[in-house]
């Protein structure tokens, strides 16, 4: 837990105190050149922020907005391009969460 803390504040800039752990996951991402399986480990934080409050770090995160589950379900149904390994994960956070 103390480790999904330091890496949203270094990479968010905020402070996530009531951070929880949501899931663990197997993936199998792919890649050129391969493929391999990942554990990922899902956490959920709650909080009421913009997106002015964050201070993101650059070289880890290109941007912040905010969707509504039903938008990136629609995103993902319509094929749009995400991260691999992306609609794997959020498919089991909606099982979890029962979206």
């Amino acid at each position: 837990m103390q480790g999904a803390k330091r890496e949203v504040k270094e990479e968010l800039g905020i402070f996530a105190e009531n951070i929880k752990e949501i899931l663990k996951v197997k993936v199998l991402f792919k890649y050129e050149g391969g493929q391999n399986n990942r554990f990922i480990t899902l956490f959920e934080y709650s909080d009421n922020l913009r997106v002015n409050d964050f201070k993101i770090d650059k070289e880890e995160v290109d941007f912040i907005k905010y969707f509504k589950i039903e938008e990136i379900k629609s995103l993902i149904n319509g094929r749009e391009k995400f991260s691999s390994g992306f609609s794997e994960v959020f498919k089991a956070y909606c099982r979890v969460k029962g979206f």
